[in-house]
């Protein structure tokens, strides 16, 4: 079986919003390609991030919790997600540190890394799937799918804010 992974609110339905403190105009996190290294790649949108990568709070709620996984406007990860991901040997993925920031630039927490998923699964491709556990499909880019051996890990770990939708676009 196969899930849409997604943040979710705390029991008070809360959750915090962010927005980049520097975009680039173009830059995707969804397009499965590596950001290229090469310093004279003329397009700042192909070219890697300037890290530490910087996220604002926008509109937040006062109180809500720090998100385990937040999938706008950067994808974003806390340390206890990224260390259960490279346990379960998940490897077409890249990281980049972030920090997240409150509005007048007091810095909230340096514990989250943005990622970047490197390939596409389509459909009817199950074993490859199966093998990757966490990715994104060609047609559905915008959702990170995981396998439900990756689902029960997160819960058994008893990660937060994270729920999950059945997915049946695999197959």
């Amino acid at each position: 079986m196969f899930y849409i992974m997604d943040s979710d609110t705390d029991a008070k339905g809360k959750m915090h919003s962010f927005k980049l403190k520097n975009p680039v105009r173009g830059m995707s996190w969804t397009d499965g390609l590596e950001f290229s290294t090469d310093p004279s790649e003329k397009y700042a949108h192909k070219r890697l991030p300037e890290t530490p990568i910087h996220l604002i709070f926008q509109k937040s709620p006062q109180h809500a919790p720090l998100p385990s996984f937040d999938g706008t406007p950067v994808p974003i990860l806390n340390h206890r997600m990224k260390e259960i991901i490279l346990l379960m040997g998940i490897v077409d993925i890249n990281f980049y540190p972030v920090i997240l920031e409150s509005q007048s630039g007091e810095i909230i927490s340096d514990e989250y890394q943005a990622f970047k998923t490197i390939g596409f699964v389509d459909q009817g491709e199950v074993d490859l799937a199966a093998k990757k556990m966490f990715f994104r499909m060609r047609d559905h880019n915008t959702e990170i799918i995981v396998h439900e051996k990756l689902k029960k890990k997160i819960e058994k770990e008893k990660i937060p804010l994270i729920q999950f939708f059945s997915f049946s676009g695999i197959y």
